[in-house]
């Protein structure tokens, strides 16, 4: 009991942080997990950039793109419906989930967060009353109150039911910037079966970069779909000063997996430490609209 207390007392002052003193939480989050102070006046680091564009730059498609029911539209739209991944069923709660029209095998997951999933290899075998008051929890949360992350504030919850994929599959995350990828971090297992994990980054020419953040580079097969999957980025990235374009390739096919404006929340750190200056300097934030802007970006940037 005393536990439930005082995680309910951490979360109200977590939320009167972000309703009240966002930028101070910000700031202080920021220093903590980086290791430096966050220049908000004058951003250099990526890390930095993205902090400044969470606090000031408020536009609506980045809130369309982040709700991972109504961004399936706009990939539709831009690159075509063959990317997408199948979806069975769209819920406000789980009150509407009828499993009996389900298939054996799904994947429910809130549209509105990153990292929560539930995956169903067998319904007939699943705790459905521990995965119901899990999504229910999950869709009672507002997700701007974790870090302060804009996009999510205004997302109404739902829940998806959608196909699980079966196979090898590995994730691509295209760094893009002003709609041009700059760099890929790819993420996987060595093969279907294993669970040894391993990551890498890699340019655009498929080189090997000496980059990495939480995990020690290792080397990936280039896949034969990679330039397709670059003009894929380049077409997704192309409305906006900064996304990391999330696909991911099963067995030899490509499917669209999220837009991320906020990798890591932006508090990730970059290995060597030069990279996230480098990287940094391809994020342009005077090239804002000013329509979307609570606070003018410093002149050069």
């Amino acid at each position: 009991m005393f536990h439930s207390i005082h995680k309910s007392i951490k979360k109200r002052i977590r939320h009167y942080e972000l309703t009240h003193r966002l930028e101070a939480r910000t700031c202080r989050v920021f220093r903590r997990r980086m290791g430096y102070a966050l220049n908000l006046n004058h951003p250099k680091t990526l890390s930095e950039k993205i902090q400044w564009l969470k606090l000031y730059y408020h536009n609506p498609l980045l809130t369309l793109c982040a709700d991972k029911v109504k961004v399936s539209g706009y990939v539709a739209k831009k690159i075509g419906e063959e990317y997408l991944t199948p979806v069975y069923g769209v819920y406000k709660n789980t009150s509407e989930i009828d499993i009996s029209q389900l298939p054996r095998s799904f994947v429910l997951k809130p549209n509105h967060g990153s990292g929560m999933v539930i995956i169903c290899h067998n319904k007939q075998t699943e705790n459905w009353r521990e995965n119901y008051n899990k999504l229910d929890s999950w869709i009672s949360e507002n997700f701007f109150y974790e870090n302060g992350e804009w996009q999510y504030k205004d997302i109404p919850p739902r829940i998806m039911a959608e196909e699980l994929l079966q196979g090898r599959i590995i994730d691509y995350g295209f760094f893009c910037f002003h709609g041009q990828p700059l760099l890929c971090n790819v993420m996987g297992f060595d093969d279907a079966q294993s669970h040894r994990y391993k990551e890498a980054f890699y340019d655009t020419d498929y080189h090997l970069l000496e980059l990495h953040q939480a995990v020690a580079p290792e080397a990936f097969t280039k896949p034969a779909c990679w330039e397709k999957m670059l003009e894929i980025a380049r077409t997704l990235s192309a409305d906006f000063l900064f996304v990391r374009v999330d696909l991911r390739v099963i067995n030899g096919q490509i499917r669209f997996g999220e837009l991320t404006f906020t990798p890591a929340n932006g508090t990730s750190p970059f290995h060597p430490a030069g990279w996230d200056t480098r990287l940094g300097s391809h994020l342009h934030l005077e090239k804002a609209e000013p329509q979307f802007l609570i606070k003018q970006p410093p002149k050069r940037s």
